[in-house]
């Protein structure tokens, strides 16, 4: 059994798949939950659960896995996984690009880490004629597709 376990809520989306792959290569052992299966592999032990629907949540009985909460800061964690991306692009023949400038951990961390909600109005913006916008989702498949033809990721 793994001495460490973690939670991930979310484990199906772009962060907590990513967060349950490296934490997994470490030897911890992943619970994940998110609205869909990720179907990462056999060591998921994932739990089918919509968190925004809280009667949902409520009867499937999500619990705290045990324990406190551990909060960690992105740019410690990821200090040493340097060696795991150099393996990456060794083995699916990536461009060589410097781990630490492809993802500002220090932005992340200052991003997840706010004690208030990140969503913000755009009424105002709106009524002074910025009417225009970009689909989040769209724009990261768009980032993705120029990442992958570029060789940065797999």
């Amino acid at each position: 059994m793994a001495s460490n376990t973690a939670l991930i809520a979310g484990v199906g989306g772009m962060c907590g798949s990513n967060m349950a792959i490296s934490l997994h290569a470490l030897g911890w052992q992943v619970i994940g939950i998110s609205r869909s299966d990720p179907k990462l592999g056999p060591w998921l032990r994932h739990q089918t659960v919509d968190l925004l629907a809280a009667v949902a949540a409520h009867r499937r009985h999500v619990r705290h896995a045990g324990g406190p909460v551990k909060t960690m800061r992105l740019v410690g964690f990821m200090a040493d996984k340097a060696s795991l991306w150099d393996e990456l692009v060794r083995r699916h023949g990536l461009r060589d690009a410097a781990f630490f400038r492809l993802t500002p951990w220090a932005y992340a961390d200052t991003v997840f880490s706010r004690k208030w909600d990140n969503a913000i109005s755009s009424v105002k913006i709106n009524r002074h004629g910025f009417t225009e916008m970009i689909d989040s989702e769209d724009m990261m498949r768009r980032i993705f597709e120029d990442f992958r033809a570029r060789r940065v990721i797999p």
